[in-house]
């Protein structure tokens, strides 16, 4: 009975309005605590705002969300019938031979991730979201919305807001006002999804909630460590959750929230990274309000852990085991006078109250890195100093700009022919301006002095070098490139004359040649796109690539 109860009460919550939208800033700076640390100031500012949003009470009756499917965009009719504001929702409705419209526990005030609703991981489609409102006389209602995709949002018949496009500004939690009439309201979210898998999360509450100001004071006084949240994923396919700042402050449970960005925090950490996944695991399926505030310290730590290893460079005890290592194997000729380990052991000595220097420092934003470069700079001169770097001093680089196109660098399932067509368009459709972006060179440096660099090779246009491998004598370098026709190409560099040839034919159109390697028979072993498929879970988008081999004499080659 109590459980009945309690749905009953979701069903159709009452709450009452005390913070006009025009009070939301004078509210939000009540609420947000500023103090030294992040940590310190996220945690004290849920405590303000849980109170603040207890107090919260409304005289409107909300019903349910309803979600309807996805839609793909070219089906005009279906999305023009399943129109929530022309056709309300009917749960008898079918589409695909399944229900239309499904009834959703989208929770006020907590995240939720819209790709729970997409069951069949369509992408580029219209979805409606939409819930009623009742209310006892015409009035004003504000209400607080975030999405990070692009949406408009009505009101019965009337459009009262819409979402700028991400790639134009950052999705963020916003305050929007509408008129409601006596009785029966309906509020519908009209969405534009771009995402199979991905998160794609939403926020709403049912007032005009200050988190859409503290969350861009959050974002101001503590930059890096939002931005770091913001930006680190686990799984490839999430979206950057833009909405994550205002989680900090509001979610009662962020289990699910912030799964994928501690993954992804934990897997990218160093030296550390053992003692945070066992908290994370420990933390997993805990969803205690006690467990929600220990996910934020567990950010925090890593965060500032990870700065403070980034800071060093190096663990001593690690750079302790690799000089052991290298005395072992060249004892003669390493470190022969002793000094190195004399001087590892005073840093030994010194790096408790380094890093808890460094650790007070990173966590108020006021770090003195100083020291902590002396000791990066000093194990770089300790390590490079291995006797084996001295036979083979001499290395090769690429040199690239920093506004090249995706950094030149294509994603896990993609090959290299995606680096000159724009973001998910076939590789057949190759583009100028993406190929005009690259402006690679290669240089070498001394191993040992690897601040010196030299230039060793300009092509005459800008272009792209990548796969990079080096003969067994150490004369020629095999790269991959874009010819003409802007498909890649093998070209070979001789180190002694500056001269270059190209090794594969260009005679097929439409085919690309790349990440060759020398053998030891004299041939190259590559990639090429010539068996002409293309990966299957993108729409065939783009190309796959097999493994054929080459003499680069005869010039022939056979698939592999």
């Amino acid at each position: 009975m109590k459980k009945l109860l309690t749905l009953a009460l979701m069903a159709v919550a009452t709450i009452s309005f005390a913070t006009p939208a025009d009070d939301a800033k004078k509210v939000a700076e009540s609420i947000y605590a500023k103090k030294d640390t992040f940590v310190d100031t996220v945690l004290q500012t849920r405590q303000n705002y849980a109170k603040w949003r207890d107090s919260q009470k409304l005289d409107v009756k909300l019903g349910d969300w309803y979600v309807s499917q996805y839609i793909k965009k070219h089906r005009k009719n279906a999305i023009a019938h399943a129109n929530p504001i022309k056709n309300g929702v009917n749960l008898k409705d079918v589409f695909g031979r399944e229900p239309l419209w499904r009834k959703f526990d989208i929770r006020d005030g907590e995240m939720f991730p819209l790709t729970k609703t997409n069951f069949r991981k369509l992408d580029s489609s219209i979805l409606f979201i939409t819930r009623e409102i009742e209310a006892d006389k015409e009035q004003d209602f504000s209400f607080t919305f975030g999405l990070e995709c692009y949406f408009e949002i009505y009101l019965n018949d009337t459009l009262i807001g819409k979402s700028v496009v991400w790639w134009r500004e950052a999705p963020k939690v916003s305050i929007y006002t509408g008129k409601l009439k006596k009785g029966k309201n309906r509020l519908t979210f009209k969405i534009t999804s771009t995402a199979r898998m991905s998160g794609e999360w939403l926020y709403f509450t049912p007032y005009a909630d200050p988190v859409s100001v503290i969350s861009e004071n959050l974002k101001k006084d503590f930059k890096n460590e939002t931005n770091t949240a913001i930006n680190t994923r686990y799984y490839y396919m999430q979206f950057y959750p833009y909405l994550i700042p205002a989680d900090f402050i509001t979610s009662k449970n962020n289990a699910e929230s912030f799964d994928d960005m501690l993954q992804g925090m934990v897997e990218h950490s160093h030296f550390s990274q053992g003692e945070f996944y066992k908290r994370y695991q420990a933390l997993k399926a805990d969803k205690s309000a006690s467990a929600t505030e220990e996910r934020i310290k567990l950010f925090a730590d890593i965060y500032t852990t990870t700065v403070v290893e980034c800071e060093l460079g190096f663990d001593v005890k690690n750079v302790r085991s690799a000089m052991e290592d290298i005395k072992n194997s060249y004892p003669q000729e390493y470190d022969a006078d002793g000094k190195l380990f004399a001087e590892l052991k005073k840093w030994e000595a010194q790096m408790p109250a380094l890093k808890k220097s460094l650790y007070e420092g990173v966590s108020r934003s006021k770090c003195d890195t100083s020291k902590a470069r002396e000791f990066k700079n000093w194990a770089t001169k300790a390590l490079l100093a291995n006797p084996l770097l001295k036979k083979y001093p001499q290395w090769v680089m690429i040199k690239r700009d920093g506004k090249s196109h995706v950094a030149g660098l294509p994603n896990n399932w993609q090959g290299n022919a995606t680096l000159a067509c724009k973001p998910w368009t076939s590789n057949s459709l190759r583009d100028p301006k993406i190929c005009a972006t690259y402006k690679d060179e290669l240089y070498t440096f001394d191993i040992t002095k690897p601040n010196q660099n030299k230039l060793l090779f300009k092509p005459a246009k800008n272009n792209l070098l990548i796969d990079l491998d080096i003969s067994f004598d150490g004369e020629k370098i095999l790269y991959s490139t874009l010819d003409d026709k802007m498909y890649f190409r093998l070209d070979e560099l001789d180190t002694k004359t500056g001269k270059t040839k190209t090794l594969t034919p260009s005679i097929n159109k439409d085919v690309d040649y790349f990440d060759g390697i020398y053998l030891p028979d004299g041939q190259i072993l590559f990639l090429s796109t010539a068996c002409w498929v293309g990966v299957p879970c993108v729409g065939g988008i783009d190309s796959v690539a097999n493994i054929y081999v080459m003499d680069p004499n005869a010039g022939d080659e056979k698939e592999v």
